[in-house]
């Protein structure tokens, strides 16, 4: 199957999605090793959650629909990437109400690391998923 312009906006959604997650893991690896940088992190992971991740996973959840919508077939190793996909976005849309939560708990320092760990731990279902999302979909399209 050749490439349409939807599937190239949504690989590089995703590739952008990717980047501002591994940003995110800078920032809170810095935070866990300069525990100064705390009450920063939260709050510009907080900012950069509702102003760029957030679009970012509307974006492409409205492409993968599209694409699924537009399939002429739709096999069972479409619908597992499809639920793979979602699972992955689900993760991260957990991941973004903890960061949530903890910018909100920021004068509760007990509060506060208590989200951290859900800002830590919450993402973890996502990789495995958006990473089998990805090879079914290179797959599926021959792209491997």
């Amino acid at each position: 199957m050749l490439p349409t312009g939807w599937h190239v906006a949504h690989v590089v959604l995703l590739a952008v999605w990717a980047g501002v997650v591994l940003a995110e893991v800078v920032l809170e690896l810095a935070a866990r090793r300069d525990p100064t940088l705390e009450r920063g992190v939260a709050r510009l992971h907080a900012r950069i959650d509702v102003l760029v991740e957030a679009p970012l996973l509307a974006a492409v959840v409205l492409t993968g629909a599209v694409l699924l919508a537009r399939a002429p077939v739709i096999d069972g190793w479409l619908w597992a990437k499809a639920l793979c996909g979602l699972g992955a976005v689900a993760a991260n849309a957990a991941c973004v109400v903890a960061v949530l939560r903890r910018q909100r708990a920021a004068d509760d320092a007990r509060e506060a690391a208590r989200w951290t760990r859900w800002v830590l731990l919450s993402p973890a279902p996502g990789v495995p998923l958006a990473l089998l999302a990805l090879y079914l979909g290179g797959a599926r399209g021959g792209w491997w």
